[in-house]
């Protein structure tokens, strides 16, 4: 039998020693086995030990460490769905870094550290992994504002979730656009104070103006004609007089209100109350925008689809 002297001296040299990963078993002593490039280190009896290469993983995470780097940001969760058995996804738009998507890990489980906040409609103070991938990791969440007003009311929420949808489909991969953060989280807590009929559609109305693809009302876009302009163009660009008419009619109250909106009137806006007025307004927004994004607002028809 061999003693421990003897396995200490099995160890091929201190260089060595140092460039592996070496377990010591209860009895103190220590086994290294050869196998490719890496020692399996074993126990006086026989018995194999699992291989720790620690060395490598202190590597390893140095190689990773260097390759992300941790910021943080203001965020509104826009939308979250699974991933795997235990993580989700969560698109979210930041105050500084626009439209981020992030892994939450273990944010299914039942004590996972983010809890519910990171439900769609939650403004957040957020630290997050950014890495090479478009995919970053979300590090930690902190609520600034969760809206559970809005949350509890039915119409409210189903604003609420059109927005953050329609922000998700329609701003693409960015820098960032301070502009539309601060629309979203005025929006968000103007809901949760009072739910004005106008404010799904002069919110949408602002937001395709920041996009740059709110139509010009100002004049027709095929003659330069005021008069009689009342007839949107088909793609949604500009209007038309009565000669050149085309498209979707809007009546001079419906142009009125979108001008009142494009205008930054938005406070004038909230407390119109012509609801006829704001049903035609707002489906005027509602058109464009889906007809942008290629497909229905899901949170707009949630009550048709049962």
């Amino acid at each position: 039998m061999s003693t421990r002297a003897e396995i200490g001296a099995t160890v091929r040299s201190e260089t060595e020693i140092e460039d592996s990963c070496i377990i010591r078993t209860n009895w103190g002593a220590v086994d290294t086995r050869s196998h490719g490039d890496r020692w399996f280190h074993t126990g006086l009896g026989g018995n194999r030990r699992s291989c720790c290469i620690f060395d490598l993983v202190q590597r390893r995470s140095e190689e990773i460490e260097a390759l992300l780097t941790l910021y943080s940001d203001q965020v509104v969760v826009l939308r979250s769905w699974k991933l795997g058995e235990s993580d989700r996804i969560v698109s979210m738009y930041g105050a500084q870094n626009g439209k981020i998507r992030a892994v939450a890990k273990g944010a299914r489980k039942t004590k996972s550290k983010f809890g519910g906040r990171i439900e769609p409609i939650s403004f957040l103070n957020v630290q997050i992994w950014k890495g090479n991938s478009e995919l970053h990791i979300l590090n930690q969440a902190d609520s600034i504002e969760l809206f559970p007003s809005t949350k509890g009311d039915f119409e409210k929420l189903r604003k609420a979730l059109a927005i953050v949808e329609v922000v998700d489909e329609l701003v693409g991969e960015s820098d960032g656009d301070f502009d539309i953060f601060r629309l979203l989280v005025r929006v968000l807590g103007q809901l949760e104070k009072d739910d004005s009929p106008f404010i799904l559609g002069a919110f949408l109305w602002r937001l395709l103006q920041i996009q740059g693809v709110a139509p010009d009302l100002s004049l027709c876009m095929e003659c330069g004609s005021t008069e009689g302009i009342n007839y949107l163009s088909p793609d949604g660009s500009g209007i038309l007089c009565e000669v050149h008419r085309g498209g979707r009619f809007i009546d001079d109250e419906v142009r009125h209100l979108i001008e009142m909106a494009l205008g930054g009137e938005v406070s004038r806006l909230l407390i119109f109350d012509d609801l006829v007025a704001r049903v035609r307004f707002e489906e005027v927004a509602i058109e464009l925008v889906e007809n942008l994004i290629a497909h229905r607002v899901k949170a707009l028809h949630i009550d048709s689809q049962y």
